[in-house]
């Protein structure tokens, strides 16, 4: 039977396109049999290598967008340093036109601390420049300097601590660490980018909470007095002849407990008796 002009041949199965001629031929049957496997191994071999040049230049893609994506985080820590020290520098400049550097060393150390301990003061200039920058761009200015003028001396636990003031004009993002009469002096916005202002900074290992930072906006109109105020104050209450004696009768009501615990009777499970 003819089949009609522009009908597409009739899908033959394996079956029938191996025995389609020859069917009782035995040797032609396993020659088509023997080509037909070397055809299968053939077009496996292809998709194999197909495969391999697929997951080959997904690799090739993949590392061209890691080392492109390399180079944008490095360019981007490149600008965040960049960022940092400018801003930094300017911090700098103004803390020396404020003269903290002078008042740590005429009012802290030659007058407030000034003390019969022997205690050796040291002052030193501390730069923190700190940037982020998020992915729409926005800059958050965290950076800060300052003067630390600190002084080491012997605690019960560890057996030497250091007790030290920060203090300078920096950039702040925390609520929390702003004066309370500040506080209503800056939004919300400002605290997202880094609010500008006088800090302080106590570390003193007699406090409970660790390191204590206090901020003054400069949005805040007595930001200046309440500044100096609070350093001030700080100084007063870490001054090496208020410490080190209060850490020495300490240190003394301490041994002198663990010596009459030693030298105290004898409990019946700790005198080596049986009972």
């Amino acid at each position: 039977m003819k089949r009609p002009e522009g009908e597409p041949p009739p899908q033959r199965t394996l079956w029938e396109k191996i025995t389609r001629r020859g069917r009782d031929n035995l040797p032609e049957f396993i020659q088509q049999w023997k080509q037909f496997a070397i055809s299968e191994k053939q077009r496996e071999r292809e998709e194999i290598a197909r495969q391999r040049r697929e997951k080959e230049e997904q690799e090739r893609r993949e590392q061209r967008q890691w080392k492109l994506h390399e180079q944008e985080q490095a360019q981007l820590k490149q600008r965040v340093v960049r960022l940092g020290n400018e801003i930094c520098q300017k911090l700098v400049e103004e803390m020396e036109a404020e003269g903290l550097k002078k008042f740590a060393e005429e009012v802290i150390k030659k007058t407030l601390w000034k003390n019969k301990q022997f205690t050796a003061i040291s002052i030193s200039q501390v730069n923190n420049p700190d940037v982020l920058v998020k992915d729409d761009g926005t800059i958050i200015r965290c950076s800060r300097s300052g003067i630390k003028i600190s002084y080491r001396h012997k605690a019960l636990n560890p057996s030497r601590v250091e007790e030290s003031l920060y203090f300078g004009i920096g950039y702040f993002g925390n609520r929390t660490e702003i004066i309370p009469e500040a506080q209503g002096s800056v939004t919300y916005g400002n605290l997202q980018k880094g609010v500008k202002g006088y800090f302080v900074e106590v570390d003193s290992h007699r406090s409970y909470t660790g390191q204590r930072t206090t901020v003054f906006p400069y949005a805040y109109s007595d930001h200046r007095e309440a500044f100096y105020l609070h350093l001030y104050e700080s100084a007063k209450h870490l001054s090496p002849d208020q410490v080190i004696p209060q850490e020495r009768r300490h240190i003394k009501e301490a041994n002198k407990t663990w010596q009459a615990y030693k030298e105290g009777p004898k409990k019946p499970w700790r005198d080596g008796r049986p009972h």
